[in-house]
């Protein structure tokens, strides 16, 4: 995702907010992107941590991008090759390079990073809205969730979302309006 970003300006890389411990991965504006990757042909149930992260930006929208990865040997995608390309393409790399390190890669060249090759086998875009399946705090009453409880992990079956899905066009129009 961040790569399709600066396919469209070279400093859409400063919508990437995931690494600041912000709650949803891309953000400009009133628009917010989550990204959910799965390993398995198929896969529709995502992992979503905590209450607020599918809770739109007050007064915006926010979408889910699903990514099914098929790990392929010597395959086109891995941390290095897509790493290489986002500082390549990006107007300050250094800064980029300090996201990448946000995340714990400190370099993108290593084994560690790069033990497995993938291809991508699909990408979906949904809107997250008053059809889209979740849990978030404003659906608690009162003084919300109970003492106490400090974290919160659910899974969203995404075959359930189907009236959320959007179009593809509507994936490309979204990453315009995130890469401003």
């Amino acid at each position: 995702v961040l790569n399709n970003l600066l396919d469209y300006s070279r400093s859409s890389w400063r919508a990437w907010s995931g690494p600041k411990a912000e709650r949803h991965d891309f953000r400009v504006a009133n628009y917010s992107l989550e990204v959910k990757a799965s390993l398995v042909s198929g896969a529709r149930l995502i992992t979503i941590n905590g209450l607020d992260q599918l809770e739109p930006p007050s007064g915006g929208n926010l979408y889910l991008a699903h990514i099914v990865l098929e790990p392929v040997h010597d395959g086109p995608l891995t941390v290095s090759v897509l790493g290489h390309r986002a500082l390549h393409n990006s107007d300050d790399p250094a800064a980029l390079k300090e996201l990448f390190t946000a995340v714990g890669c400190e370099d993108i060249d290593s084994e560690e990073w790069n033990q497995d090759a993938f291809r991508v086998e699909s990408i979906s875009l949904y809107r997250v809205d008053s059809l889209f399946p979740r849990l978030v705090s404003s659906m608690f009453t009162g003084s919300g969730v109970s003492a106490g409880v400090r974290e919160v992990s659910y899974k969203v079956d995404l075959s359930f979302a189907q009236e959320s899905l959007c179009e593809k066009a509507e994936f490309n129009s979204l990453l315009q309006t995130l890469a401003g």
